[in-house]
């Protein structure tokens, strides 16, 4: 039962707090209103019916027991005045076609305990009267017109009126206090958001909003200094390691020149290809590096890049770009560039046909990388992001690296808030990778 309920609750913290705010508010109006009619109103009303019906059966009781019409005429003019009323006689059938029956049912209880007459409750076409014709005994009739107001209390609807428009000015009140606390929570989602994303938060940024919020922001802001200054000392380091590593290479590459007449030819051709392996992981521990350096985000045409880099691999690879929806995202381009040639390079190794589909829904933006190559065993498809993991078991040059290819991959699409994950083509039947941006 609450299950059920609860699929139709505001899933928003402004929802939520307003209904908390609100339902109360309402109940507390209607239970009020409700006991006000129970006894206020049906008192007035029972008090106004019972006074009425007490001075149209004295007029009725008086004119039925006189037979005189000057002392009748004297009488009902006099009773008009005394009881705040219309009386006069009736001659036949002469009613007016301008009155319509109406219903008034405590009225004419207490009009029937007080005469024996027959009589019948009309109200005229402006609905302001109330009229009453009773039959007299002598076959006349009699018309007693009074006020509506004389059995309907106009302070009733005005305090109607009154508490439901306290309780919509007091609810609007409420949306108005509610929007202000709300506020400072969707500005930190949204900073949240963009720093997932990989995008710079404003200086200007500062916490508000009620306390709870603001240790919240606080703490948020302290975390992305954090995450921030850990992310830099890394980048110090691998980069103060990779530029020490290029010297002590750069001297072996030297030496190697010189020991061209000592040392036979494939002897130095076999340590320059270690020379040359070392460069390349050493450039790769770089590009690394360069995966969490800062750089401003822009506006870029995802399927525009990935036809600029498949044009520097036509010679290597069978690329086929499929892309019918709009490619524009706000990215760091030249991360993502690296991103799309690591996964487009990793593919040349082992597959020779390649292809790119994008594809968007409301919410993210899906790159599909397919491959005819041999794949990679399911079990391997989540260690393969780890840094300087391998499938192959073997450091084959041709084939092999350094391992972080895949991983610069995930570090670059994670910091756009973005995901990446491997499964097996269906079309071409080797791997698939798809790597999905939010929009």
């Amino acid at each position: 039962m609450f299950r059920k309920i609860k699929k139709h609750l505001p899933s928003s913290l402004f929802g939520r707090t307003l209904l908390i705010l609100v339902l109360p508010m309402i109940f507390a109006q209607i239970i009020t209103i409700y006991i006000f009619y129970e006894r206020h109103w049906g008192n007035v009303s029972r008090n106004l019916a019972e006074s009425l019906s007490g001075e149209v059966s004295l007029v009725v009781n008086y004119v039925n027991n006189v037979d005189d019409e000057q002392r009748l005429e004297k009488f009902l003019s006099s009773a008009g005045v005394l009881f705040s009323m219309k009386a006069k006689m009736l001659d036949g059938d002469e009613i007016s076609t301008q009155i319509s029956p109406i219903k008034h049912e405590l009225y004419e209880d207490y009009l029937k305990l007080k005469i024996s007459n027959q009589f019948n409750i009309y109200e005229n076409s402006a609905g302001n009267e109330v009229l009453t014709i009773v039959n007299l005994d002598n076959g006349r009739k009699v018309l007693i017109s009074v006020s509506k107001k004389r059995l309907a209390n106009s302070t009733t609807s005005v305090f109607v009126i009154w508490m439901i428009a306290t309780t919509f000015i007091l609810m609007a009140i409420a949306i108005m206090f509610l929007k202000n606390q709300v506020r400072p929570i969707i500005r930190l989602a949204r900073m949240a958001d963009n720093f997932g994303r990989g995008q710079e938060i404003s200086e200007k940024y500062k916490p508000e909003g009620a306390a709870e919020v603001k240790l919240v922001a606080n703490a948020f802001l302290n975390m992305r200094n954090r995450i921030s200054r850990h992310i830099r000392q890394r980048t110090e380091m691998l980069a103060g390691i990779s530029h020490d590593l290029r010297t002590p290479l750069t001297r072996l590459k030297l030496e190697l020149e010189l020991l061209k007449e000592k040392l036979s030819e494939d002897e130095i051709k076999e340590l320059s290809a270690d020379v040359e392996d070392m460069e390349k992981m050493v450039q790769s521990y770089i590009d690394f590096v360069r995966a969490d350096e800062e750089e401003e985000t822009s506006r870029c045409d995802i399927a525009a890049l990935l036809r600029g880099i498949i044009s520097k691999y036509k010679d290597k690879l069978e690329i086929e770009l499929i892309s019918d929806v709009e490619t524009q995202l706000e990215v760091r381009e030249h991360a993502m560039q690296r991103a799309f040639v690591n996964l487009i390079e990793n593919t040349a190794k082992f597959a020779d046909k390649l292809k790119i589909t994008i594809n968007a829904d409301k919410q993210n933006m899906h790159i599909w990388f397919e491959d005819n190559g041999t794949g990679i065993p399911e079990n391997e498809r989540e260690a393969v992001f780890r840094a300087f993991h391998r499938v192959e078991s073997s450091r084959n040059r041709n084939t092999g690296g350094s391992g972080l290819g895949l991983s610069i991959v995930q570090d670059i699409i994670n910091g756009h808030g973005g995901t990446v994950r491997m499964d097996e083509s269906e079309s071409l039947g080797g791997l698939k990778v798809e790597v999905k941006l939010p929009l």
